[in-house]
């Protein structure tokens, strides 16, 4: 099994990585990101021993380009120090009781809501659009709505990346209450200007 923590990983979900929250093993995992909370570019790949004691025994060429930068690495071992604390971990996993509590909101105040989700701080909002079934687009081309409420959203004071019928709910893992409510208030009046 392989575990994608490139968005997951150092935290964001209340663990450490995201398939610590599950009773799963990876036998590969790749994480970056949180490594260095985005400032330098910096990626790891983890192995289990398994495949470790086997790829040791053979002879396989290859590298990285940007292998152990010595500034990349200083900020990830800064970065650690934070995110490796039970504190730190404790605090997103108190932010997202916060954030769950919000998210019940909005699916109880606007029916254009179609599910909320969050694990730690990595959570999203998913709408129904006009048919119910949810806004039709891609990364590239959002559904025309969704773009109005992206812009309307970011007009109003709330940047969040946009995706199909979702909106991402992933907010600096420092983040206190008052700044929790003060991002769904936002979400909340510009639902109400949209007349969703």
């Amino acid at each position: 099994m392989i575990a994608d923590e490139v968005m997951t990983g150092w935290g964001r979900t209340g663990q450490k990585f995201g398939w610590m929250n599950y009773d799963i093993q990876p036998d590969i995992f790749t994480a970056a990101k949180g490594l260095t909370s985005a400032y330098l570019p910096l990626s790891v790949v983890g192995i289990s021993d398994e495949l470790h004691e086997t790829i040791r025994s053979i002879p396989l060429g290859g590298g990285s380009t940007y292998v152990a930068h010595p500034t990349a690495l200083a900020c990830a071992d800064a970065i650690m120090d934070i995110t490796d604390t039970p504190e730190f971990l404790q605090h997103v996993r108190d932010m997202e009781k916060v954030v769950k509590g919000r998210m019940d909101d909005l699916e109880n105040k606007f029916d254009c809501v179609k599910a909320c989700r969050t694990k730690g701080l990595f959570g999203a909002v998913e709408f129904k659009g006009e048919d119910g079934l949810g806004f039709r687009g891609i990364p590239q081309k959002l559904d025309p709505r969704m773009m109005e409420f992206r812009q309307a959203l970011l007009k109003n004071g709330v940047f969040t990346y946009t995706v199909g019928a979702h909106i991402a709910v992933t907010p600096p893992l420092i983040i206190k209450p008052d700044e929790v409510h003060e991002g769904f208030d936002v979400i909340e009046k510009t639902l109400t200007q949209m007349g969703w």
